[in-house]
């Protein structure tokens, strides 16, 4: 049997503006999945380093752990796009402003494609794919009147090659999709940095 070659991930770099690193301190960033796994990482991470948080997910409980008694929270789901909006628009209501914003709510469906439920596919590809997209749009608006900003999303490894075999083919779909070019490219009218990050969720789901 041919052996696929063993795929070398780069580290992905650190954020940076064009003089030099940027500054987390004091910074609004607004993550999703944010409750549990990557994202509760991400929002321990940015606390320490004096960020303010705007968190969404499922469990209010499990955001207040991840985001301290600061953290402004939104419980709901996140493909419901009156969620969306409220999270968007409570953040800049309480903190004027929207700095990073990180796309990292995700689930898997490990079953192939010839036989994976249409209507599970479809779920995927609202939480994985039109969800983040749909947030996106929300917050570039107010990034591009500021010329500001930084969007990371968050996706899998199986975007750029299959894993587990023919059993996660379906959960490639959707990592592909969000790390396609045309929602990754910098919008450079608007002077936007997006910058892509790559995690494997095999391991971890985020909602």
């Amino acid at each position: 049997m041919d052996m696929l070659p063993l795929l070398r991930l780069r580290p992905v770099p650190a954020i940076v503006l064009k003089r030099g690193k940027m500054r987390i301190d004091g910074k609004v960033v607004l993550i999703t999945g944010a409750s549990e796994g990557i994202g509760a990482a991400c929002a321990a991470s940015f606390r320490k380093r004096g960020a303010r948080l705007s968190l969404m997910a499922r469990s209010a409980e499990k955001l207040r752990t991840a985001g301290g008694p600061d953290a402004l929270i939104t419980a709901g789901d996140l493909t419901v796009p009156e969620i969306r909006q409220t999270a968007v628009a409570a953040t800049l209501d309480r903190f004027g402003t929207i700095d990073i914003l990180i796309n990292n709510a995700g689930t898997g469906l490990y079953d192939p494609a010839w036989r994976a439920p249409l209507a599970d596919a479809r779920d995927l590809f609202e939480l994985n794919f039109f969800a983040p997209l749909a947030l996106t749009q929300l917050v570039a608006q107010h990034m591009r009147a500021r010329s500001s900003g930084v969007i990371v999303n968050v996706s899998s490894v199986a975007g750029r090659v299959t894993l587990n075999g023919p059993d996660s083919l379906t959960a490639v779909f959707t990592p592909a999709a969000l790390l396609s070019p045309p929602l990754t490219a910098s919008t450079s009218a608007a002077d936007l940095l997006a910058r892509q990050t790559f995690r494997d969720r095999s391991w971890s789901t985020s909602e």
